[in-house]
């Protein structure tokens, strides 16, 4: 098993703007994650890959993520107001708040809301189990490290991967239950995306369960700990938190309290600049895996068939950076901005990938 990795810049934006079909996501750890993504968008390749994007993108175009935003209001308004009620209890022990948890489950609650529309509640039970399923997978990574670098897959029967598969099962048998008591009529995107792949019979259903579980994995833990750091560095940037504040209030009828709509939330320039350096800063991801499904050319270098190619979100490409700018740092400020800029893009590329 050959791994490469890139942090040289000009690579990176080679392999972010790379539309090749040859170039995949890496099939490193696919048979131990098969419970947690099956052949879900986020693990398929090829022409695979191809149909289940032409499937789902059309339920994330701009059109009817508007939809979605006053159901995200409405889930943010009881996590504040629960913020609200236990802030005026007068304990003052009740002002150590654990936003962490909150958060997850404010990202919980508005998935399981457009996943599963009026059926949240169970959706919510249902998303539970995969959090069960995550921890099932994780607790015996070494025993399936060693099945996927060996290619030996007894080594991967262990107990825990048994009670993964047992909760697979059940998460599989949960959400096709709900599929059938909506049809095809609800107005969530569960329903959305079976009208898609109507007349598929077991591929679709498999197409709807493996694709539900990559919208949980997608939405719920990178959403929530974006969400977790950007609070965290407003706290300590009261300057910019002023500024947000005072946008955010002008935005909402100049403070009359109203709820954002889609409209008020694209006139915040402060609060998407907070959001986007706190991606900089902490990306949800630490490293971006492809994998060459054919033999390509990246950066003037051949590249075989099979090689699993890593990008470092963070510290590697920034070193890769500074590397560029090498003797050009010592001569002033200004070359150290250009090499920060040059930085800012590298980490831009890196987001798109």
């Amino acid at each position: 098993m050959v791994f490469l990795h890139v942090s040289r810049p000009e690579l990176v934006r080679e392999l972010s703007l790379c539309v090749s079909l040859d170039l995949g996501k890496s099939s490193y750890m696919k048979a131990t994650h098969q419970p947690l993504f099956g052949n879900g968008i986020l693990k398929s390749n090829g022409d695979a890959w191809a149909h289940q994007r032409r499937l789902i993108a059309p339920e994330f175009f701009p059109d009817k993520v508007k939809g979605m935003v006053d159901l995200m209001v409405r889930s943010a308004q009881v996590l504040v107001k629960s913020w609200q009620d236990r802030a005026d209890g007068g304990d003052a022990s009740a002002l150590d708040f654990m936003i962490d948890d909150d958060i997850r489950a404010y990202s919980a609650d508005v998935i399981s809301r457009t996943c599963f529309g009026s059926s949240y509640v169970r959706g919510k039970q249902i998303f539970d189990m995969i959090r069960q399923l995550q921890r099932a997978v994780s607790c015996s990574k070494k025993q399936h490290l060693l099945a996927e670098v060996t290619g030996l897959s007894f080594f991967s029967t262990t107990s825990s991967s048994r009670a993964a598969w047992r909760l697979n099962r059940r998460v599989r048998a949960l959400i096709l239950d709900l599929v059938g008591e909506s049809g095809e009529d609800g107005d969530n995107l569960l329903t959305a995306m079976l009208r898609s792949a109507r007349g598929g019979g077991a591929a679709a259903e498999d197409f709807v369960v493996d694709n539900c579980k990559n919208i949980y994995f997608a939405g719920y833990e990178s959403t929530a700990v974006t969400a977790a750091w950007c609070m965290m560095l407003l706290a300590l940037h009261p300057e910019w938190q002023g500024r947000v504040r005072e946008e955010v209030q002008e935005a909402c009828n100049g403070g009359g309290g109203l709820a954002p709509d889609f409209p008020a939330l694209q006139k915040m320039k402060n609060l998407t600049m907070v959001i986007q350096e706190t991606l900089r800063l902490y990306p949800a991801g630490s490293v971006v895996s492809r994998q060459a499904l054919r033999e390509l050319v990246l950066g003037g270098v051949r590249v075989p068939k099979g090689v699993h190619i890593y990008v470092p979100v963070r510290g590697g490409a920034v070193a890769g950076v500074r590397a560029l700018a090498g003797a050009e740092a010592h001569r002033g400020a200004g070359a150290w901005r250009a090499a920060t800029a040059q930085e800012n893009e590298a980490q831009l590329y890196m987001v798109r990938v």
